[in-house]
């Protein structure tokens, strides 16, 4: 069920990830712009489980007070949707994700995987006391 709510198929993604914040560890809002539409149901998806795994991310690793889904949305008909999940935590290095990933925590490599395989983009913002931003780009 936490893999693909029902609230998903039956609300949308919006109220979907209204649900993932209430369920976070870490204190999360969400913030949307543009106008607020369906997408296809494998992008609503994709969005959703992208903003689960972050989240997770941010409550194991993070050490954050607050956390934020930043939902825009792109103009039709091409317009697709950009995410960011930002916090603000602990941060990390280039270096300290490679060694996560090393270890076998492929948290990030796992999300920049996702993301390309639904012809997406992954911009990963981060530095040590600063907290981090995940911004996922994709298609509409």
């Amino acid at each position: 069920r936490n893999l693909r709510p029902s609230v998903l198929d039956d609300l949308g993604l919006l109220p979907a990830l209204e649900w993932l914040a209430t369920q976070a560890l870490t204190a999360t809002r969400l913030e949307v712009s543009g106008a607020d539409r369906r997408l296809s149901p494998a992008t609503e998806l994709t969005v959703f489980r992208l903003a689960q795994e972050a989240l997770n991310n941010v409550d194991k690793h993070a050490h954050a007070h607050t956390a934020a889904i930043r939902v825009a949305f792109g103009e039709p008909p091409q317009g697709g949707v950009r995410v960011a999940i930002t916090d603000d935590g602990r941060g990390f290095t280039t270096e300290q994700a490679h060694a996560q990933a090393q270890a076998g925590h492929l948290g990030l490599l796992g999300l920049r995987e996702r993301v390309t395989l639904a012809g997406g983009t992954l911009d990963v913002q981060s530095a040590p006391g600063e907290g981090t931003t995940l911004t996922f780009t994709l298609p509409g």
